[in-house]
């Protein structure tokens, strides 16, 4: 894996983008090595670098045209003011480490604005991490993956996806994330919606639960794997529908968790799939019926947020 590019000494304003994430196959399993099918969104978060008169570094946040946050820092990443604390500290733990790994010419010589730019709700788990961390590294000139391995103990597919111009496989082999580029955008697209549950979750502490409680068998990961394949391939709603059906069981199963079709959606009338850390932001629903017909059932169950599949899929 490629980890570090050497920079040029001469100082060039730069703008960066990447995207939101979906993972439609494979989640927690792809930590075991399981293949996972991964998305990426229509929206995504924008990252600019332009020296500045401030005395000092500046990074300023704005979630859809708001400021969300901001943080005022030394060279040494310490920080001098800011509007939230706990995101300043895991936001400097990162540059920091960024720049340990390959540093930048200009953090000394320098004081620079880092203005970053999230064109969706940050509350909807798509991913606003993952892309910070794949903007940091377009930034300090490192592979995401490598830097992502650095500070966290996910499997790195959402960091991969952020990079993605379209589906991606992903999955881990000999402990270094790989990622392929394949086609998912069946005929039946149409049917497929994605509704905001509206419970964030926190991925790196679901991640950890599952890592040190959870003892997966090598049955489960070769038949997500298998899954993942033939849920990229198939025409046909339902063959599709048995496939998630199968699928939701099997996580079920390892995580010793109730799908949410028994849970709080039970009864509604859809297929629905987890995705991503279960029990919250969203889930996958093949459902026979247009958006609005889809959204009044949605309604019923305190959902609010519908879309569909081309709505926030990048194919």
């Amino acid at each position: 894996m490629k980890q570090r590019i050497a920079m040029s000494e001469e100082f060039q304003s730069v703008q960066y983008f990447s995207r939101g994430k979906l993972m439609i196959t494979g989640e927690y399993l792809v930590l075991n090595g399981a293949l996972s099918l991964s998305c990426p969104t229509i929206f995504g978060q924008e990252i600019s670098l332009v020296p500045t008169d401030k005395p000092h570094h500046y990074w300023e946040s704005l979630v859809l045209g708001r400021k969300w946050f901001e943080c005022a820092f030394t060279s040494d990443f310490e920080i001098l003011e800011t509007n939230n604390t706990k995101i300043a500290e895991r936001l400097l733990q990162i540059l920091k480490v960024a720049n340990n790994l390959n540093p930048h010419p200009h953090f000394k010589r320098s004081k620079l604005h880092f203005l970053s730019t999230t064109n969706y709700n940050i509350n909807w788990g798509i991913g606003s991490s993952s892309s910070l961390i794949s903007n940091i590294g377009y930034i300090f000139k490192l592979d995401p993956l490598f830097l992502n391995s650095k500070i966290s103990k996910g499997s790195g597919y959402d960091v991969a996806t952020a990079r993605a111009k379209g589906p991606i496989f992903y999955s881990i082999e000999n402990g270094i994330g790989q990622s392929r580029n394949v086609e998912f955008n069946p005929p039946f697209a149409s049917n497929l919606f994605f509704m905001h549950l509206g419970n964030k979750q926190d991925s790196a502490k679901e991640v950890s639960n599952y890592l040190n409680e959870k003892n997966t068998q090598e049955a489960h990961i070769e038949r997500i794997s298998a899954i993942t394949k033939k849920v990229q391939k198939t025409k046909d709603l339902s063959e599709f529908i048995k496939l998630v059906q199968e699928h939701e069981s099997i996580i079920s199963s390892v995580l010793e968790q109730e799908p949410i079709s028994s849970g709080r959606l039970k009864g509604f009338p859809a297929t629905l799939k987890s995705l991503g850390a279960w029990g919250g932001d969203f889930c996958l629903a093949a459902f026979e019926g247009n958006k609005t017909d889809l959204q009044k059932v949605a309604s019923s169950y305190g959902i609010t947020e519908v879309f569909k599949f081309n709505e926030l899929i990048l194919t």
